[in-house]
């Protein structure tokens, strides 16, 4: 059986705790359960962990030999049941599928809790 991974965001030293089901006990503070994140089984071009949260960096080529820049952050989709991307556009996010082989074209360059402004800044 694969071992599930997570990470909890704790408010009060301000950092994560990393865990998996065999050692849950004293990593999840009661106060923090709404900040759990599951790690999605993909690794970035670094070999970084891909976390629920992650805010990704994608650089595409473009004809000219330019890089096009855009942020992603990674989220849960129920609709789709599995992990999406989501872009901020003004107030919202919108969705779109990822594929697991993308992973190796990102890099990790923040997360939801440490970082969030990295959605709203231009690349």
């Amino acid at each position: 059986m694969k071992n599930l991974k997570f990470r909890v965001w704790d408010n009060r030293p301000n950092k994560f705790n990393y865990f998996d089901l065999t050692n849950i006990a004293g990593n999840l503070p009661s106060d923090c359960i709404d900040n759990v994140q599951q790690f999605t089984g993909a690794k970035d071009r670094r070999g970084v962990e891909i976390y629920q949260g992650d805010i990704l960096l994608f650089e595409m080529p473009e004809v000219d030999g330019s890089f096009y820049r855009v942020r992603f952050q990674v989220v849960w989709c129920d609709f789709n049941n599995g992990w999406a991307l989501a872009q901020q556009n003004g107030k919202s996010l919108q969705h779109t599928g990822w594929k697991f082989y993308q992973a190796d074209d990102s890099t990790v360059v923040g997360n939801v809790f440490e970082t969030p402004n990295l959605l709203n800044e231009s690349v």
